[in-house]
């Protein structure tokens, strides 16, 4: 059954042939083939696969389908398994030879570095036998030591065409290596010869080179044979065969081979072989030959026999010698040894070599007719017997061996579907130590294992449909050491200090003595540090006087340390871990030299003190570590006798202490310790001391008389505790009773004893007037005895633990059954009187009271309180809970005395007699009758007939029937509230409904509390999937009724209703506002409801206070596929953020669905509660075609998908404005602004209200408006029109006379502007003088302000990638890829799908046709393209040689295209990304280049962006247009002289709590505040990455004055800041508080400032941050879009415009006319000063970029392998222009890759990157663009600045990037092998960097949108044809399509 189960989840898991690993035992498993396999071949990472007349290119690690190439076109039957052969061997490079029987032929494939095929060669001659059944051999050798060759030994063909037994091939060709050459490799075979090799009965195992000889295994007439030749005999002339014979154990000759295999021998077996060896001595690297022999090919009786090669080669040229110099021809015949005639014998050879012996393999030259005779081979008759190594109990059909030093490890597979891994090492020693049954993962668990080949990962076996890939190891499964050496695998071994079992190279320091452990066979224990120690019990008061006490433990070994490490011990004391020194030593008192740890300084106080009260001893463990990592560990106990103060306690404890009792002092001490008893003593039991008592029976005690629990009614007199003294020798002692109360009372008695024999009697002697009482509500109180010595103040032992127990009977039980039930040991009764009931004892009751006894009397006052349930079916069975009072004594008295007394008969309820009665509670069960009925329930007591009770209402007893269900679907997750109608169906005691499911299974439902007979209501249950409901059952105790009628009984559960989106996440505190919700199948929704609830200012998944309780309320459903939810009032008292913002958690009570709840955590937002708006009041404003209305709080109801709010204007004083109200039409909303355009408003009315309306809860008037009246034009206002007009005529004349007059004074005016000129001159002069100066003197200042930084704050790779792969995200985060993939549908389903659609793009066809459809597609833009390619790059990323194999033959195509393009220039290709591979191309650099940028290219790129940060500082910079006097952007170049001063600023950190001393940071007087933030954050976080810098404006800037006051400076300050007569408004700097140099200032957080009396501006706090956010580099905004959008009170048309450095009006100046144009550009010497000090860091950039081996740092093996691919493609076009290549590999690489960085550094730092610092960068990376460029640029006087700032550096710039592609040209050519390691180095590291899913996810995007093209095109490519990759992508479509993503 477990088979059966685990089967059908692996059918389920490789549902569509995907790649599956089983979780218990990693095993991989292919999808089936579509064809028979039958062969294996293993090269790297790639598994070849030989089908019926495919070869498969499968991989390694997944066994994912590659490839597959038909190369053989035959018709044959369908399904047809015909074998195939697959070679590759030793020099044979990247050619396999693929070979089939079905026409002998064979094909010659050579693959590329990725293992794909690029060319196949089709013998013309058959090379192996056309015959089923058939076997060969291929070997592949040096011929003569020179040229390569392949020896092919094949079976007998049929026809014509026959292939030769033994041949001598070239590898490149498959033809003969020589082909004059006959006789066994020639074409033309004498008929005589054709017997031999046409043998029908040799069948072909093995074949290999080694010691100068090919040789070749056979099994020939049921007989093992192996055939030996020289390796340069293509002749064959020094054939020789000889049988070989494998004896097992038990003496059984087993002579047929079933596998065989050649392999070195690890040392262990070597030394056994070699010991074991009768010739001369073995060479540790020798060859061996591993064969299994048996009986015949399916014998399970086999055994492994091993055969030194070099042995086999001595008694092959021994064979030769015996036949052609010692002419022996009784054992050595020629010829096959099947044929009764030899064609000679060995005589003859004899006669005709007069030779020596052969002790190599010499070929020796025969006369003319040994061409006939000399190639047949030299059959020797002796056999060579080898003993067995190690016998098996199972067939073998593959066998392959792995060295695993010292071990050698064989791996085997059977025919029945069995993998077996065996170590061998000497005989004695061998074993199975892991078989692996693959029958439970096949699909056809009949499958053979046919082949099988070994890696360091896995054991590939082949099956006729599949190939499995098991894990060589498991060492990961084992969790302790003793586990992992029972484990018997030579592959694990135990990690010493990372504690687990691993293989050797994943133990980190396994090179290092004693840290990677494996146990030796025959060694047990070997494979753990295993500790010991001499005395594992330490006696405290022995050592108690060791001033430096040590611990020694014995180790078996002992990881030796590294470094600085040390050993160090560790051990619990108490709740402390203790750890001390420790240091390994060597024990010189034992032969063997045993090491062990020596643990100094073990603090004994400590550990003594930590004991607990009323223990001896504590047991820790005690942990052997090197610094903190453990490696051993050992139980030791601490124990000390002195602990003990009970004489008992001390004797009986573990002997291992040997603890004594002084009978004299009273005290615990240890055997053997010094001066502590002088008396006589008890000992331990198990001493034995002449003299002393022994044991606990021995100790001085007293034992009760009879019973140890002492019963005494409270406030009584009780009689004298007397006790059984024993031992006790001194009876004149002393004694005293000490009574102790649990509630803490005492009480001492005087003691005495009675009689001096042994026990005596001690009596505890109570005063008569004593009485025994306690005060509390205890029914029982504990009183513990102790008995004092008077003398010695100790106690007696008081062994039966006696003690007295005080009661209170009334406070016992409370009722006269409860009291008559207690037990008979506490003589309680009922006391009775008019005035009393009360159990008490005798004693207690006043005289005149009836007492009842226990057991003897009944209690009258029996009372029946309720009954539950109070009615029940006909049927009975109902289980009725009775309460009362006095309910009887016991089950006796009321066993038949419960019924229902009816009119139409009694109906009995029979009592349930469980557990101890409790007469206040009964419960019975009701028998069934036949007539319904009500009536009273009576209990009565049968002892006494006329006692009874009857209860206050009826029972009624019912018949139930079933009428209909209130509703007939819901989801599948249940909890769809049903009611079931019909009479009584909600009666009974026990009730139950069970639905029956279409497919058979039954659920019970959850009821729901009723107090209606005729409704039951209930859940639904929960169902996997959609399905209806046959049967409904009800069960009302024993009534059972099943309704089956669809009308009544038939329930649909429908799929899960489904939540996509809300309309809007937020709301108002007021509610009312409605939101609607999409999703599906709301219409099955009984009562949907939405939730709310808070989750506080800091967590969004938890609720601020377990007391708030969430905000529930209803929805509606209009369709099935909305929700309307109409928000409530949310409570005030829920917590808000700063803002006044209340975040909610949200979700969706949808019957039992919980896919719709908590959605804030699944979904990663919340929902917003914001305040509600208030109002400016509107007070009698003019009418206006636009009203503006002002207040708070207006995004929360409209600015955020909200239900816009309602604006009516009405007629005021009306009675009803609702009448005659209008609509104004909101047209904006901001957060304080509402603007709406007015309606035509009736004149007839002077004033209007305006109601704002939002939600369906919210009204509000705002105020009103006036209409004005119309003016009337007077007749004196026209008067007065009139003589103005004349009088501007008037002045129009005389200003003509005056014009006139001046134009005779321009002689004078020229003198004055002359004088101007040379005052500009002088400004000018200085101004360039100031530029010198800082040219010379900041470049040394620069750096050493640069190269003072450590540390550079690179991003992850995968931020990084991300960055440079979709640059347009404004967080990398936003990305799919960075994400986990979140389904709203079935996750399995949509993880299949994408798997799938993985397989696909890993299949190269694919992939390619996809990319080719869409890029032909109009509609598909260049952004598209740009997406898909950098998609495409992240799918691949974790198989970087694929990825690459994509992009060279994208590129290829590209280039191709480009050349058969004559509209189309050469030098363009690759300029821009307009295509998938141009992007592809620019994804590939980024990822292998990101080690050459943190490596080397970072670190100057980094310094250059502070070079140019730092330099920007030095001067102003205008904070609103960015512009800033040191630039090297001619259009960011500050155009004006600017007044400022550097200043020094004394600052600490904003945080409040820190201590540090005063930092200092360099400020302009003209910075704003804002800047001056920004440069103190600069030095605060001068190396910390930008993301954990404070946001700025969360601070605030307080100057500290001397006088301690603080002055809080802000940009937007209203003392200094006006809005002037121009509209502008100057941002605030330093200069206006007049602020001194070495001034105090404090970084303050904006709350603190808020809440503190600091000085403040006296407006609005609110304001105090200002609406500018520039920083001081910077970061601004164009005026046109500033952020301050405050109107002008004067107008509501014009916006204030802010400033800094320059007015805009002065700026607009500046780009009007030549003469200004001519003024400003004499600050470019402005560009010089800054570029001459940013030189150097350009410079060695540039070099850093363009340098084949900078800073030791080598050229990345990427750029070296594109370039030469470019080149190769340049060779194959024909195309020589050397400065068309230069073009290619320019935009390749530098456009492609560097400027992107260059210009962006924040793609590869966590920087900011200012405007500014942008405009600066734009010109270095334009610099580095036209240093790439071969065309000259000719200067002018209309070229850039920039080009005229570098013109004398491009180039020499341009002569480094010439020797840059020089010098990787003249490097050496990479391998594709190399660049595979490359690669796949790169795939291993970052694997795991992305969320590959995601991107096959989103390019099934781009399938969806071109499904039918993209169908199309695989439907016209062959090979998908082939592949149905069609059907396949058909598959993902369905699978992928119905799912969606949240």
């Amino acid at each position: 059954m477990n088979r059966f189960i685990l089967y059908f989840w692996y059918l389920v898991l490789m549902w569509k042939n995907c790649a599956v690993f089983s979780s218990a035992l990693s095993i991989v498993s292919s999808e089936d083939f579509d064809k028979p396999i039958q062969t294996l071949l293993l090269r790297g990472d790639t598994l070849f696969v030989g089908g019926t007349d495919t070869l498969y290119n499968v991989n390694a690690n997944t066994l994912l389908l590659n490839t597959s190439h038909i190369l053989f076109n035959y018709a044959i039957a369908a399904n047809t398994p015909l074998p195939t052969i697959l070679y590759l061997g030793e020099g044979m490079d990247n050619r396999i030879i693929f070979c089939s029987e079905y026409n002998g032929q064979c094909r010659l494939i050579t693959t590329d570095a990725q293992d794909q095929i690029v060319s196949v060669y089709n013998s013309s001659n058959n090379i192996v036998a056309n015959k089923r059944n058939s076997s060969v051999v291929f070997v592949n050798t040096k011929y003569d030591n020179i040229d390569d060759a392949i020896w092919v030994i094949s079976s007998f063909g049929t026809g014509q065409y026959k292939a030769p037994a033994l041949a001598v091939r070239l590898p490149a060709t498959l033809k003969y290596y020589r082909d004059s050459d006959y006789a066994l490799s020639g074409t033309e075979i004498p008929g005589s010869f054709l017997k031999y090799t046409q043998s029908a009965s040799s069948s072909f195992v093995y074949g290999f080179a080694s010691s100068g000889f090919v040789f070749y295994v056979k099994n020939k007439g049921g007989k093992a044979y192996i055939g030996a030749t020289c390796d340069n005999d293509d002749r064959f002339s020094s054939l020789v065969e000889f049988p070989l014979v494998c004896n097992s154990d038990g003496g059984e000759l087993r002579g047929y081979i079933q596998a065989a295999t050649l392999a070195k021998a690890g040392n262990l077996l070597y030394y056994f072989l070699n010991q074991q060896s009768q010739s001369s001595p073995l060479n540790p690297d020798d060859d061996f030959l591993y064969a299994v022999f048996g009986a015949d090919s399916i014998a399970s009786s086999t055994s492994i026999c091993i055969f030194s090669v070099e042995v086999l080669a001595n008694l092959a040229n021994s064979i030769y010698t015996k036949c052609h110099v010692e002419g022996d021809k009784h054992n050595v015949v020629v010829g096959p040894s099947e044929l009764t005639t030899a064609y000679t014998d060995c005589t003859v050879y004899a006669k005709l070599n007069n030779t020596h012996a052969r002790t190599s393999c010499q070929i020796i030259k025969l006369p003319e007719y040994g061409r006939l005779y000399g190639n047949s081979p030299l059959q020797y008759l002796v056999p060579t017997i080898q003993h067995s190594i190690f016998d098996l109990t199972f067939s073998v059909n593959a066998i392959t061996v792995s060295i695993v030093q010292p071990y050698t490890v064989v791996f085997t597979t059977s025919p029945n579907g069995f993998i077996r891994k065996i170590v061998i090492t000497e005989r004695s020693l061998n074993k199975v130590y892991n078989t692996v049954d693959l029958n439970p993962y096949m699909r056809n668990p009949a499958s053979l294992l046919t082949d099988i080949a070994v890696n360091n990962n896995f054991i590939y076996a082949l099956t006729s449909k599949q190939v499995f890939g098991v894990p060589i190891h498991h060492c990961d499964v084992p969790t302790s050491c003793q586990a992992c050496s029972e484990l018997g695998d030579p592959h694990c071994g135990w990690c010493v200090l990372s504690n687990k079992c691993s293989a050797r190279n994943e133990c980190e320091k396994s090179g290092v003595t004693g840290h990677w452990l494996q146990e030796s066979y025959g060694s047990p224990g070997s494979g753990c540090v295993l500790p010991t120690m001499e005395e594992t019990m330490i006696s405290l008061q022995k050592h108690a006087d060791d001033t430096a006490f040590q611990l020694k433990v014995n180790l078996n070994q002992v990881p030796e340390l590294e470094g600085n490490e040390t050993y160090r011990c560790c051990y619990l004391s108490g709740a402390s871990e203790l750890c001390t020194d420790a240091e390994k030593l060597v024990s010189v008192l034992f032969s063997d030299s045993t090491p062990f740890i020596a643990c100094l300084d073990v603090d004994l106080q400590h550990i003594s003190q930590s004991i607990p009260s009323g223990e001896d001893h504590v047991t820790t463990d005690l942990k052997l570590m090197i610094d903190d990592t453990l490696f051993a560990s050992i139980e030791i106990t601490f124990y000390s006798c002195s602990k003990h103060t009970s004489c008992t306690f001390c004797v009986t404890t573990l002997s291992d202490f040997s603890c004594n009792w002084c009978l004299g002092s009273h005290l615990c001490y240890e055997t053997g310790s010094n001066n502590i008893c002088d008396g006589s003593a008890v000992t331990n039991a198990l001493q034995l001391v002449a003299g002393q008592q022994r044991g606990p029976s021995s100790c001085p005690r007293v034992e009760p008389l009879d019973d140890s629990i002492y019963l005494i009614a409270a406030d009584t007199h009780p009689e004298n505790l007397k006790f059984n003294l024993y031992n006790q020798q001194d009876t004149e002692l002393g004694y005293t009773c000490e009574l102790i109360w649990d509630n803490g009372q005492t009480l001492s008695l005087e003691a005495i004893v009675s009689q001096s024999t042994n026990p005596s009697t001690l009596e505890c002697v109570v005063p008569d007037e004593q009485k025994l009482d306690y005060d509390g509500p205890e029914k029982v109180m504990k009183v513990n005895v102790r008995i004092k010595i008077k003398s010695s103040e100790t106690y007696l032992d008081n062994s039966q633990d006696s003690y007295i127990e005080l009661y209170k009977c009334e406070l016992m039980e409370q009722t006269c059954s409860e009291c008559l039930s207690l037990d008979v040991k506490y003589n309680c009764g009922w006391c009775r009187s008019k005035d009393i009931r009360e159990c008490r004892v005798a004693d207690h009751c006043p005289s005149g009271t009836t007492f009842l006894k226990s057991n003897e009397d009944s209690c009258p006052d029996i009372e029946i309180i309720s009954i539950n349930p109070s009615n029940g079916p006909v049927q009975g069975g109902t289980r009725v809970t009775i309460t009362g009072v006095n309910l009887g004594q016991s089950y006796n008295e009321i066993r038949n005395g419960v019924s229902i007394k009816r009119d139409v008969g009694d109906v009995m309820c029979i009592v349930d007699e469980t557990g101890s009665y409790n007469p206040s509670l009964v419960v019975c069960t009701l028998q069934s009758t036949s007539e319904p009925g009500a009536g009273l329930l009576r209990v009565n007591i049968q002892s006494t007939e006329s006692l009874f009770a009857e209860s206050g209402g009826n029972f009624s007893i019912l018949v139930p029937s079933i009428s209909s269900l209130s509703t007939n679907e819901g989801p599948v997750s249940g909890g769809t509230r049903v009611t079931l109608h019909g009479e009584n169906v909600n009666i009974g005691g026990e009730k139950m409904v069970i639905m029956k499911l279409s497919n058979g299974v039954e659920l019970n439902c959850s009821l729901v509390t009723s107090n209606n007979t005729n409704e039951m209501v209930f859940l639904t249950p929960q169902v996997p999937a959609a399905i209806y409901v046959t049967e409904i059952t009800l069960r009302l105790d024993d009534y059972t009724d099943i309704k089956t009628n669809p009308s009544s009984a038939e329930f649909y559960y429908r799929a899960d209703s489904t939540v996509t989106k809300l309309n809007t996440y937020h709301g108002i505190v007021s509610g009312g506002t409605t939101l609607t919700v999409d999703g599906s199948s709301f219409n099955i929704i009984q009562e949907p409801r939405m939730y709310l609830e808070p989750v506080g200012d800091m967590t969004r998944t938890r609720r601020a206070t377990d007391s708030t309780p969430p905000k529930v309320f209803a929805c509606s459903t209009p369709d099935s596929n909305h929700l309307k939810c109409e928000l409530p009032t949310i409570p005030r008292s829920w917590p808000a953020d700063s803002n006044g913002t209340i975040r909610c958690n949200y979700g969706f009570i949808l019957d039992g669905i919980q896919e719709t709840q908590d959605l804030a955590t699944k979904n990663n937002n919340t929902f917003n509660i914001g305040k509600d708006p208030s109002f400016k009041v509107l007070d009698g404003v003019p009418l206006a075609e636009i009203l503006k209305i002002e207040g708070e709080n207006f995004l929360y109801i409209g600015g955020q998908d909200i239900v816009q709010p309602i604006v009516r204007v009405g007629v005021a004083g009306s009675g009803d404005k609702s009448e005659t109200e209008l609509d104004c039409e909101v047209t904006t909303i901001q957060d304080k602004l509402l603007y709406c355009d007015m309606p035509q408003l009736d004149s007839t009315y002077k004033k209007y209200v305006v109601t704002v309306y939002y939600g369906s809860i919210v009204r509000e008037e705002v105020g009103t408006v006036v209409v004005a009246s119309d003016p009337q034009l007077p007749t004196l206002t026209i008067v007065a029109i009139c003589v103005s007009c004349g009088v501007i005529f008037v002045i129009v004349i005389i200003t003509i006379v005056v014009l006139k007059c001046r134009l005779s004074r321009t002689d004078q005016g020229m003198k004055k502007l002359q004088d101007k000129m040379d005052n500009l001159e002088m400004t000018v002069a200085k101004e360039c003088k100031e530029a010198f100066t800082e040219l010379q003197t900041d470049m040394t200042e620069m750096t050493a302000d640069i190269q003072a930084l450590h540390g550079l704050p690179f991003y992850e790779y995968n931020r990084y990638c991300v960055k440079v792969l979709f640059p347009p995200l404004q967080s990398e985060y936003e990305h799919p890829v960075m994400r986990p993939l979140e389904f709203s549908e079935d996750r399995d389903r949509v993880e299949r799908g994408i798997r799938e659609l993985a397989y696909l793009i890993n299949n190269k066809t694919f992939l390619l046709t996809f990319i080719r459809t869409l890029e032909q597609q109009q509609k598909f833009t260049v952004w598209d393209r740009v997406e898909l390619g950098s998609l495409i790059s992240v799918a691949l990323q974790p198989n970087m040689e694929y990825h690459t194999d994509i992009l060279k033959t994208l590129l290829a195509e590209l280039i191709e295209r480009t050349m058969n393009n004559p509209k189309k220039e050469a030098k363009i290709l690759l300029r821009r990304s307009e295509s998938v591979a141009e992007k592809m191309l620019s994804n590939w650099f980024a990822f292998l280049l990101q080690k050459f940028l943190k490596e080397c290219a970072g670190e100057p790129l980094y310094l250059l962006f502070r070079a140019i940060k730092q330099q920007l500082d030095k001067g102003p910079v205008d904070a609103v247009t960015s512009d800033a006097k040191y630039s090297l952007n001619e259009e960011k170049l500050l155009r004006q002289i600017v007044e400022c001063r550097p200043i020094t600023l004394r600052f600490r950190s904003p945080d409040a709590h820190a201590v540090q001393d005063p930092q200092t940071v360099k400020v302009l007087d003209c910075d704003t505040i804002s800047q001056a933030i920004d440069k103190i954050l600069d030095i605060l976080y001068r190396n910390a990455p930008n993301s954990s810098k404070p946001d700025r404006d969360s601070l605030i800037l307080e100057w500290v004055k001397p006088t301690g006051e603080r002055v809080v400076m802000t940009d937007d300050d209203p003392a200094f800041s006006k809005v002037e007569s121009d509209h502008c408004k100057r941002l605030v700097t330093l200069q206006c508080y007049k602020i001194t140099d070495n001034a105090t200032v404090a970084l303050t957080p904006r709350h603190h400032v808020m809440d503190s009396k600091s000085s403040l501006p006296k407006h609005d706090t609110s304001s105090s941050s200002g609406n500018y956010h520039g920083s001081a580099t910077g970061d601004s905004l164009s005026r046109a879009n500033s952020t301050n959008n405050i109107l002008d009170p004067a107008s509501t048309k014009q916006k204030v415009l802010p400033y800094h450095l320059v007015k805009p009006s002065e700026a607009d100046v500046h780009q009007e006319g030549d003469r200004n144009k001519m003024v400003s550009e004499i600050y470019l010497t402005r560009l010089l000063a800054t570029k001459g000090t940013l030189q150097q860091f350009v410079d060695d950039l540039f070099e850093t970029i363009f340098s084949t081996t900078h800073r030791g740092s080598a050229l990345p093996l990427a750029i070296k392998y594109m370039f030469d691919f470019l080149d190769d493609q340049a060779l194959l076009h024909n195309i020589g222009n050397v400065d068309v290549i230069h073009c290619w590999k320019s935009n390749s690489l530098p456009l492609k890759f560097w400027v992107s960085v260059i210009k962006n550094p924040d793609f590869v730092f966590d920087i900011h990157k200012s405007n500014i610092v942008d405009a600066c960068l734009s010109v270095v990376a334009q610099i580095f663009m036209d240093s790439c460029s071969t065309s000259e640029y000719r200067l002018g006087k209309e070229s850039s600045s920039s080009k005229l700032l570098y013109a004398k550096d491009i180039p020499k710039y341009r002569r480094l990037v010439e020797r840059y592609y020089s010098d990787i040209k003249s490097m050496p050519a990479i391998s594709d092998h190399e660049m595979a390691a490359v690669l796949a180095e790169e795939s291993r590291q970052h694997r795991n960097e992305f969320n590959n899913s995601a991107a096959i996810f989103e390019l099934h995007k781009y399938i969806t949108s071109y499904k039918s093209e993209i169908m199309d095109a695989l439907k016209e490519d062959e090979f998908a044809r082939k592949n149905h990759l069609a059907e396949r992508l058909f598959d993902v479509n369905n699978l992928l399509n119905i799912s969606r993503l949240t």
